[in-house]
C-alpha cells in the first residue's frame, strides 16, 4: 500500500480510538474500494465492529480477511473468539481450519480454534486425534494445558464430556505428571458419570491445592451422588472455616444430616445456611428438611411453602412438599405439588418420583408407574427410586410377570456394574451346627417381625443344627416383638447407621453361612451390601414378594401353591426352594386377642352384609374397586368397610368413589370409611364387623389375609400367575379352605356372592374357622420351624 494509503489507515486507527465511528467507517470504506487486495482496511473494520460492539460486522470483516489471506492466523482466532455470539456457516468453519492447523504446535491459542472447529462442526472424534499432533514437550507447557482444559470446557458445553474426559486421559499419558489438569480431569469424569475416577482425580487435585472451593465441593458432591453420608460429613468437616460463607457447604452439610437424621447438625448446618441466605428459596428449602427430621412437622411445611412463596418456579421445594404431604396421608395435596414439581423439572427424579407415589394411593397404579420407571432413569445409582418402582411393579394392574421379571433383572444388573461380588468364599467344613443371619430392619412389631416370631421360639430346638445371629438394618424399637427377637438370637448386630462398606465388613466378620434377606426392595434392605456376597449362601425370604434380580440371591424360599413347580421359575433370578406346606407360619401378634371370644352371630346387624377390606391402600387399583362394587350390586343392603389411614383425605375417598358411580352405586351408601387405629389390638377388633373379606388383586394381603382368618372372616381372594397374585391362595390352601379361591374376576363375585348368600352360616362358622386355621400346618410353628432348618439346611449342603 502507498504512503498515502498507510496514512490513511493511520488516520482511521485514530478515530476508532477517539470514538469517532462514522468517520472512521468512511475512511475505511474508501480504502476497501481503492485496494480490493488489502487485508489492513478489513482488520480494522473488525477493530471499528468490535468499538461498536458489533459482532456480526465483526465476524464479516475477518472473513474478508481470511479469503484474502487463507492463513491469516489472527483472522482465524478472532472469529473462532466470536463463535458462541456469531452463527459461522459451515464454509466459513472450513476455512479456517488451514491456518489454524498450520499453528497448532506454535500457538496454542491455534490448538484452543481448531478444537473449537471441530466441536462446531460436530467432529468430536477428531479432537483426541488432534492433541496428537501436538509434541510432548510442547503440550507439556502451561500455555498447552490451559488450551487442553479449555477444549474440554467446550465439548462439555457442547454435552460431551466422555470425549473431553478421553482427550484428557491421552494428554496425561503422553505428559510427566498432571499438574493443573487434575481439577478438570476430575470435573469432566463426574460430568460422564465416572465417579470413581472423578474421585480420584480430584483427589490429587486436593493434594497438590485445596484452596479451590469448586473442587472441594464437586468431591462433595461425588459422595452425596453415592450416598455416603458419613464420609461426606467427615470430608467437609476441615473445610467448614474456610468456606463458612459458602452457601453451597451448609447445602451438603445440612442435607447429609437429615440422611443420618443428625437432628442437632441439621440444625446447626441450616441455621448457618439460612444467615448466609435468608430469603433464598434453596435456603428456606433445606430448613425445612432440617425441620422434617427434626419432627418439627408443621414448620418444615410451613417452610416449604415459604420457599414455594419466594420462588414458584424452583421445583425442589414442590417435591420435597410433595414428600412430606404424603406422609401425612394428604394424597391429594401431595399429587398437585409433585405434579407442579415435574411441570417445572420433568429431569427431577425426586418429583417423578413422588407423582408415581401420589398416583399409586389413588388407584392410577399404571399410570403411576411410567413416573417411577423414569425416576431411574434420571437417577440409576439412586436406590430409593429402583425401591419405589420395583415394589410399585407389583400393584400395577397392567403389569405382566414378564415385565416385572425384567424390571428386577435390570436393577441387579446394574447393581452389579456398581458393586464387585467377592468370589463364592469356600465353605468351611462344618463340624457344628450353621451360622445363619437374618437382616432386615423389621426386626420388630411388623409383619415381618410377627412371621418371624414361630421361627425364633424354636430356632432353640434345633441348636445342634443352627446358630442365629440377627442383623437388624433400623434403629431398635424395644418393643415387644423387638425385645423377643433379639432374647432368641445369638447374636444381635444394629447396622443401622452403617453404610454399605461397613455392612459388608460387619456381616462378613460374623463368619455367617447362610444369610436372609428379609427385606428385598423394601425401605432398610441392603442388596447394595448382598450384591457384593455376604455369605456362601445367600437367601430371600418373607419380606418381599418377588424376585430381588441381583445375581447373587442364590435361593427364594417359597412353595408349590405360590411360586407352582414349572411356572415361575423364569421370572426369578433365585432357585426356587419350596416349603413341603405354606411358606409362612402365622401367629398372632403378642397383643392379638387370642383370649377374648368371636363376636356371637347376632352382634353383627343382622340386616345388613357387610364385606370389608383392610388392605394396604397401593394394592387397591380402580379395576378391584369394580369388582368390589359388583359384589355390593348383587348383594341388596350391604356395606363395603374400607380400612386404611388415607381415607381421611378426602381424595382417596373421591377416587374410589368414582369408581363405586361408575357401577351405578352410592358410595356414601355402600362404603364405610375406617381410618387407622391407635393399636394392634383395636385393628384386630375391627374384623369383627366384617362378616366377609375381599382380598386385593394383583397384589394379595399377606398378614390381613391371615388376621381375617384368625378372627374367623372367610377371605375371597383372586388368583393370578405369579408370587405376589397368589399369597393368600397358599395361605387359604394351608388351612384346607381351597373354596375361597377364585381363578377369574367373575368367579371372585360369584363366590362373595354365594357366601353372602348363606350368611347366617357364615357367622355360626367363625369359631370353626379360627379352629381350622389354629390346627392347620399354617399355625404349626415347630413343624414349620423343622421344615424351615431342613430346607436351608439342605441348600446349603447342594451349594456347598
Amino acid at each position: 500500500m502507498s504512503d498515502v494509503a498507510a496514512g490513511a489507515l493511520g488516520n482511521a486507527t485514530v478515530l476508532i480510538k477517539a470514538g469517532m465511528f462514522d468517520q472512521a467507517g468512511e475512511v475505511l470504506d474508501q480504502l476497501v474500494q481503492e485496494h480490493p487486495e488489502a487485508t489492513q482496511p478489513h482488520l480494522l473494520r473488525a477493530m471499528l465492529a468490535q468499538a461498536q460492539n458489533d459482532k456480526a460486522a465483526m465476524a464479516t470483516a475477518l472473513e474478508a480477511v481470511l479469503t484474502l489471506d487463507p492463513n491469516n492466523l489472527n483472522a482465524s482466532i478472532g472469529l473462532v473468539g466470536l463463535m458462541d455470539d456469531v452463527t459461522l456457516s459451515e464454509d466459513l468453519l472450513a476455512k479456517l481450519e488451514p491456518a489454524l492447523g498450520l499453528a497448532v504446535a506454535s500457538d496454542h491459542r491455534a490448538l484452543i480454534g481448531l478444537g473449537a472447529v471441530h466441536v462446531a462442526r460436530d467432529q468430536m472424534e477428531a479432537i483426541p486425534g488432534l492433541i496428537e499432533t501436538v509434541p510432548a514437550e510442547i503440550l507439556a507447557g502451561l500455555p498447552y494445558r490451559g488450551a487442553v482444559a479449555a477444549i474440554a470446557q467446550r465439548l462439555d458445553k457442547q454435552d460431551h464430556p466422555e470425549i473431553a474426559l478421553k482427550m484428557l486421559l491421552q494428554v496425561v499419558e503422553r505428559l510427566p505428571d498432571a499438574a493443573g489438569l487434575e481439577g478438570v480431569l476430575g470435573a469432566m469424569a463426574f460430568r460422564a458419570d465416572e465417579l470413581d475416577l472423578a474421585a480420584h482425580w480430584l483427589d490429587i487435585a486436593l493434594k497438590r491445592d485445596d484452596s479451590d472451593s469448586g473442587i472441594v465441593f464437586a468431591r462433595a458432591t461425588i459422595m452425596l451422588r453415592q450416598r455416603e453420608w458419613q464420609p461426606l460429613l467427615d470430608f467437609v468437616r476441615p473445610y467448614e472455616e474456610q468456606f463458612a460463607d459458602k452457601a453451597y457447604l451448609h447445602e451438603l452439610r445440612t442435607f447429609a444430616a437429615v440422611q443420618t437424621k443428625d437432628e442437632e447438625l441439621a440444625d446447626e448446618a441450616s441455621s448457618k445456611l439460612m444467615m448466609l441466605e435468608p430469603e433464598s428459596a434453596t435456603s428456606l428449602t433445606y430448613r425445612g428438611l432440617a425441620l422434617g427430621v427434626m419432627g418439627e412437622e408443621q414448620a418444615a411445611l410451613d417452610k416449604m411453602r415459604e420457599a414455594i412463596a419466594v420462588d414458584p418456579e424452583f421445583a425442589m421445594p414442590w417435591s420435597h412438599l410433595a414428600g412430606m404431604l404424603m406422609g401425612l396421608s394428604e394424597i391429594g395435596e401431595a399429587e398437585e405439588a409433585a405434579r407442579k414439581a415435574v411441570e417445572l423439572d420433568p429431569n427431577n427424579a425426586i418429583a417423578q418420583q413422588q407423582l408415581g407415589l401420589c398416583m399409586r394411593d389413588l388407584l392410577r397404579q399404571d399410570e403411576g408407574l411410567s413416573h417411577l420407571r423414569l425416576a431411574t432413569e434420571l437417577d440409576p445409582d439412586n436406590p430409593t427410586t429402583w425401591r419405589a418402582f420395583l415394589f410399585s411393579m407389583n400393584y400395577a394392574h397392567e403389569a405382566e410377570p414378564a415385565d416385572i421379571a425384567a424390571g428386577h433383572k435390570a436393577f441387579g444388573e446394574h447393581l452389579a456394574k456398581r458393586n464387585e461380588a467377592a468370589a463364592i468364599m469356600p465353605a468351611k467344613p462344618k463340624t457344628g451346627p450353621l451360622r445363619v443371619g437374618f437382616v432386615s430392619g423389621d426386626l420388630r412389631r411388623h409383619s415381618v417381625g410377627y412371621f418371624l416370631m414361630p421361627l425364633y421360639r424354636h430356632f432353640a430346638d434345633h441348636a445342634d443344627r443352627l446358630e442365629v445371629v440377627s442383623f437388624m438394618t433400623k434403629d431398635d424399637t424395644g418393643d415387644d416383638v423387638n425385645k423377643l427377637l433379639k432374647s432368641k438370637s445369638g447374636e444381635w448386630h444394629n447396622i443401622a447407621d452403617a453404610d454399605t462398606a461397613q455392612t459388608v465388613e460387619t456381616v462378613r466378620a460374623a463368619n455367617i453361612d447362610v444369610l436372609f434377606d428379609l427385606s428385598g426392595h423394601t425401605i432398610g434392605d441392603r442388596l447394595d451390601a448382598f450384591a457384593q456376597r455376604l455369605a456362601p449362601v445367600q437367601i430371600n425370604y418373607l419380606g418381599y414378594a418377588n424376585t430381588t434380580g441381583i445375581p447373587t440371591m442364590d435361593g427364594r424360599i417359597t412353595d408349590a401353591v405360590a411360586d407352582p413347580v414349572g411356572q415361575t421359575e423364569k421370572w426369578h433370578s433365585e432357585t426356587l426352594l419350596r416349603m413341603p406346606t405354606c411358606f409362612l407360619c402365622y401367629s398372632p401378634g403378642p397383643d392379638g386377642p387370642d383370649g377374648e371370644e368371636l363376636p356371637p352371630p347376632d352382634s353383627v346387624d343382622g340386616r345388613r352384609i357387610r364385606f370389608g377390606c383392610f388392605n394396604n391402600l397401593s394394592k387397591v387399583t380402580a379395576q378391584q374397586v369394580a369388582l368390589w362394587a359388583r359384589i355390593l350390586k348383587s348383594v341388596p343392603d350391604s356395606v363395603f368397610i374400607f380400612k386404611s389411614k388415607q381415607v381421611s383425605d378426602p381424595s382417596v375417598r373421591e377416587r374410589m368413589g368414582e369408581v363405586f358411580k361408575a357401577e351405578g352405586l352410592d358410595p356414601e351408601q355402600h362404603i364405610d370409611w375406617r381410618s387407622g387405629t391407635d393399636s394392634h389390638k383395636a385393628h384386630m377388633s375391627m374384623y369383627r364387623e366384617v362378616d366377609i373379606a375381599l382380598d386385593t388383586f394383583p397384589y394379595n394381603g399377606t398378614t390381613t389375609t391371615c388376621e381375617a382368618l384368625f378372627m374367623g372372616t372367610p377371605v375371597v381372594t383372586l388368583r393370578g400367575q405369579h408370587h405376589v397374585t397368589r399369597v393368600s391362595s397358599t395361605l387359604l390352601s394351608a388351612i384346607g379352605r381351597d373354596d375361597l379361591v377364585a381363578d377369574t374376576a367373575d368367579a371372585y363375585v360369584a363366590r362373595a356372592v354365594e357366601l353372602a348368600g348363606d350368611i347366617t352360616a357364615v357367622r355360626n362358622g367363625r369359631a370353626a374357622l379360627r379352629d381350622q386355621m389354629l390346627s392347620s400346618p399354617l399355625c404349626d410353628a415347630e413343624l414349620f420351624t423343622e421344615q424351615f432348618v431342613d430346607c436351608l439346611t439342605d441348600f446349603w449342603r447342594a451349594n456347598c
